[in-house]
């Protein structure tokens, strides 16, 4: 699974994070931004990224109407969400083997305190967390070329000229 997305809902997000943790040997390939909900796909057996794409994990930001009792329910709401996405993401470290000094309570403290800075890490910095399993050198991938909002195709290198030389007039 090739992934560029600058994330969305959260809903959405755990559907696809629970399609490819239930599909057992699936490598998802980081191309570009993958941020916000995006992130929670990172449960693939394998998470491979580009050196040049980014990770960015921050707080789910939502919003509500009613009366103050009603806002109350959904802020609380939204805080056992994002304990649940930091609790993922330390399980993940917790399963790449990386955890800090050996402990997962250590570990959940460094994330928890990424994901409530909204902190951008590069593919190194990614690696480094546990969050993926290799980083692709440059020269070894062409980079993804976004087809809308949400979904990205990426071209073979063979396709590469073709796919290009239409907007090579193009200002």
């Amino acid at each position: 699974v090739y992934l560029t997305s600058p994330g969305g809902d959260y809903w959405t997000g755990q559907v696809f994070s629970a399609m490819v943790a239930e599909h057992g040997k699936v490598t998802l390939t980081l191309q570009g931004t993958v941020a916000s909900a995006a992130t929670l796909m990172l449960v693939a057996n394998r998470v491979e990224m580009h050196a040049g794409a980014n990770v960015m994990i921050h707080r789910i930001q939502g919003g509500g109407y009613g009366t103050s009792e009603d806002i109350n329910k959904i802020s609380e709401h939204i805080a056992k969400l994002d304990s649940s996405v930091v609790d993922t993401l330390t399980d993940l470290v917790g399963y790449r083997q990386k955890l800090v000094n050996g402990s997962w309570d250590e570990t959940r403290k460094k994330i928890k305190s990424l994901y409530d800075a909204e902190t951008w890490l590069t593919a190194q910095e990614a690696y480094d967390l546990g969050f993926v399993d290799k980083i692709i050198p440059a020269t070894k991938y062409v980079p993804a070329t976004a087809v809308s909002d949400r979904a990205t195709a990426t071209a073979a290198p063979s396709d590469v000229n073709a796919y290009y030389k239409g907007f090579a007039d193009k200002p």
